[in-house]
């Protein structure tokens, strides 16, 4: 693991929490930028002052892209697909020599340890997806446009890992204060994120793949239709395929 810190984040944390997460031996970059990505809302402002000078109707997606609330603060990406990411350019271009990305943004990196453990150890338990349940991990697209994104096995097992990690390092009382102090002061909005939290029980699930594939599975004529549907091969899916050889028979490229 190699680490791009362009931030103040203490080096010496995201290594303990490498080891956490049993990645620190693989080969990807931890990239930590200092700045909050607002590639969507610097685009959304520039369109929308454009419509509004020439008194043209603005998409409506553009009002809440220039909030930044749909810009990416964190994320798990590798190189075949980094490109269509809306993602700084430098960030984009920090790949170069590895095959993933795990990304932080100001965000996180500025923001308070415990919340930036939480954040980097859920993109970390990605990065373990990637190396070691590739099923798992490239599933995530196709299933996020069938079922809600952030109840895919994927994500689920992401925020399981967070949880565990935050519990070794601080120890449960101090993972059970943490999260406390999250739904006392958190927005309306990501209320049910911490509520989720708060509930999963932390322990890795045995039959993580296998729900996955039953998963794919079940929505795979979904799948099939929706990238038909719009001309394209969603990302993912060749190496999703690639990794379901000889574990199922399901089609999933339109």
């Amino acid at each position: 693991m190699d680490i791009d810190n362009r931030s103040g984040a203490d080096e010496s944390v995201v290594r303990r929490l490498a080891h956490h997460s049993s990645v620190s031996g693989e080969s990807f970059l931890v990239f930590l930028d200092d700045k909050v990505n607002a590639v969507r809302a610097e685009f959304a402002r520039a369109k929308l002052d454009e419509y509004t000078r020439k008194a043209w109707k603005p998409l409506p997606a553009w009002e809440r892209d220039a909030t930044g609330e749909t810009d990416v603060n964190a994320c798990t990406v590798s190189r075949r697909i980094i490109a269509n990411q809306k993602l700084p350019t430098h960030a984009i271009d920090a790949i170069e020599g590895h095959e993933l990305l795990v990304y932080l943004d100001g965000t996180w990196t500025r923001g308070p340890e415990m919340g930036f453990v939480l954040t980097l150890a859920h993109e970390l338990r990605h990065a373990w997806q990637y190396f070691n349940a590739p099923v798992v991990f490239h599933s995530q697209t196709p299933l996020s446009w069938v079922v809600p994104p952030q109840l895919t096995p994927c994500e689920l097992d992401a925020e399981r890992a967070a949880k565990r990690v935050l519990g070794q390092m601080y120890g449960d009382s101090g993972l059970r204060a943490y999260i406390q102090a999250e739904l006392a002061s958190c927005k309306p909005e990501h209320r049910d994120v911490m509520d989720r939290l708060a509930s999963l029980d932390a322990t890795t699930d045995p039959q993580l793949e296998a729900k996955t594939i039953s998963l794919l599975e079940e929505h795979a004529a979904e799948i099939r239709k929706i990238q038909t549907a719009n001309s394209f091969v969603m990302p993912g899916i060749p190496e999703l395929s690639d990794a379901l050889l000889g574990r199922t028979d399901v089609q999933l490229r339109p």
